[in-house]
């Protein structure tokens, strides 16, 4: 499935399991990648928005999700900062 990732405001870092695949993207940058492999898109600063966009219609599971998360209206508090974009924590849970 691809996953396409456009930041509209502020930065985000794109990476994969354990931190892997660091990609430090900002506003006005668009990502595409395989939607179907784990991941993690952390904001880099305050105020960030990004729109994500799936070319290939709505992920497996989707449909369970609460509307407001469907609806992309998310209410996210940021739970660490990230001070080295190329040394991130990952949260990714396996």
């Amino acid at each position: 499935m691809l996953h396409n990732v456009t930041v509209l405001h502020g930065s985000v870092l794109f990476y994969g399991p354990n931190g892997q695949g660091r990609t430090k993207l900002i506003a006005g940058q668009i990502f595409d990648f395989d939607g179907s492999e784990p991941h993690e898109i952390a904001a880099l600063e305050d105020g960030t928005v990004i729109f994500n966009c799936f070319l290939n219609g709505q992920p497996e599971g989707y449909a369970n999700l609460p509307p407001e998360e469907l609806e992309g209206r998310l209410d996210i508090q940021m739970t660490h900062r990230i001070a080295d974009w190329q040394n991130p924590i990952p949260v990714m849970v396996h």
